[in-house]
């Protein structure tokens, strides 16, 4: 029944086709439209608008191509994700990887997303940072894939000298 009156409202409001038709790469003035159509929906309300999205490919080798059980990585970062922003995604792939070494590393993959505020996104990239951290150095990676907002980095651990090492 939503799904209908959202598409109802989309249906029937020219602005939104007019907007979609002239610029359908503009997503986030389509998006806006959207919400102030939604908006005015007696059934309906915008709980909450999340424009960060952060995507995470859990590897499922250690010491670059020895399989190994990572759940834990995925259950781990699944809880993360959960906290920082209500909720996630988790697909299943198979990922291609060009070593440091020249070797294509052929793996299973989980690819885990999150949509959430700036503010939840800022206040919790040093928990994601850490993660990130524990996935390289205990599993023995090169390097982690993340997609921040549609910018996509590999991370790598940094040289030993540049590494901030607090005192224990």
């Amino acid at each position: 029944m939503a799904f209908e009156s959202i598409a109802q409202i989309i249906k029937e409001s020219q602005s939104l086709q007019n907007l979609i038709a002239q610029s359908p790469n503009q997503s986030e003035q389509v998006v806006t439209q959207l919400q102030h159509s939604l908006a005015k929906s007696p059934k309906i309300r915008i709980k909450k608008t999340m424009k960060n999205h952060l995507r995470l490919l859990i590897p499922s080798t250690e010491n670059l191509d020895e399989p190994c059980d990572t759940s834990h990585y995925v259950e781990t970062a699944n809880q993360i994700f959960s906290k920082i922003s209500g909720g996630g995604i988790g697909k299943n792939f198979t990922g291609f990887y060009h070593s440091d070494a020249g070797q294509l590393i052929r793996e299973f993959v989980v690819e885990l997303e999150a949509w959430m505020t700036e503010e939840q996104l800022l206040d919790n990239l040093a928990e994601i940072e850490h993660f990130i951290f524990c996935l390289l150095t205990e599993l023995n990676q090169e390097s982690v894939f993340i997609v921040i907002n549609n910018v996509a980095a590999l991370i790598s651990v940094a040289e030993p000298e540049y590494q901030n090492f607090q005192a224990a």
